[in-house]
């Protein structure tokens, strides 16, 4: 959690417990978004609980299954990212993924992203 917030976390929950009762719990109101970087299967039903109607989820991990059924109740949107997706089909906005590493890079150098090594 020290390390987290020393990132610049406001709040930290505990992955491990359900995450409904702890973020209900904090004074953050309900939440119009949800950003799941890992394990969103075992957490998706914590997930939906926690967005308000017509919020929107976005994951970047790989789940074995996904019952996007359960987002339907709320109309939740769902936004799946891939890094590659612009170089493997060659998108129109291809070039937009210089320009989101450039400024990556630029906010690495300036301390602002530190890696987790």
């Amino acid at each position: 959690q020290e390390w987290v917030t020393s990132l610049g976390a406001h709040y930290v929950v505990d992955h491990s417990q359900p995450l409904a009762p702890q973020i209900a719990k904090l004074p953050i109101g309900t939440l119009g978004f949800v950003f799941s970087t890992t394990q969103t299967d075992q957490h998706l039903a914590d997930i939906v609980d926690l967005i308000a109607p017509q919020g929107h989820l976005g994951l970047i991990d790989d789940p074995s299954e996904l019952n996007a059924l359960l987002l339907k109740k709320k109309s939740l949107s769902l936004h799946w990212e891939w890094m590659f997706t612009r170089s493997a089909f060659e998108t129109a906005d291809l070039s937009v993924q210089e320009s989101i590493l450039n400024e990556i890079s630029r906010l690495v150098e300036e301390g602002k992203l530190r890696t987790t090594l």
